[in-house]
């Protein structure tokens, strides 16, 4: 598979940021990722580094949060619940910024972006 052209790389976060965080709360919601994603970029470029990692990887800096967000809605459960789950038997920490480099790494996969720098994103 080609590798996916930036626009279409932030299209593909756009839709699933849509999906699954738009109706997460203020502080790790669609709204606050995209808030810091145009901020980094801000940044980003006047500190001259490439801001194409810098968005990707700004837009996806709290992807960790979904699974333990959607715990409710997926489980029926308590959130506490599933970041026990999550800690004991999936991943050794639940902290979302380690679970997030996963899923990012993932996700991109998924998505079809293979540029040698998505590690620089995770």
């Amino acid at each position: 598979m080609d590798n996916l052209e930036h626009a279409q790389i932030i299209d593909k976060i756009n839709g699933f940021l849509e999906k699954y965080q738009s109706d997460l709360s203020y502080s790790h919601g669609a709204d606050h990722v995209r808030r810091v994603a145009k901020l980094a970029v801000k940044i980003g470029m006047q500190e001259g580094a490439d801001y194409q990692i810098i968005e990707i990887a700004a837009l996806l800096h709290d992807i960790g949060i979904v699974p333990l967000g959607w715990s409710r809605h997926a489980l029926g459960k308590d959130e506490n619940d599933f970041q026990e789950f999550l800690g004991l038997y999936v991943f050794p920490t639940i902290e979302h910024g380690d679970l997030g480099a996963l899923i990012a790494d993932r996700f991109l996969e998924r998505v079809g972006y293979f540029n040698p720098q998505r590690q620089l994103v995770k």
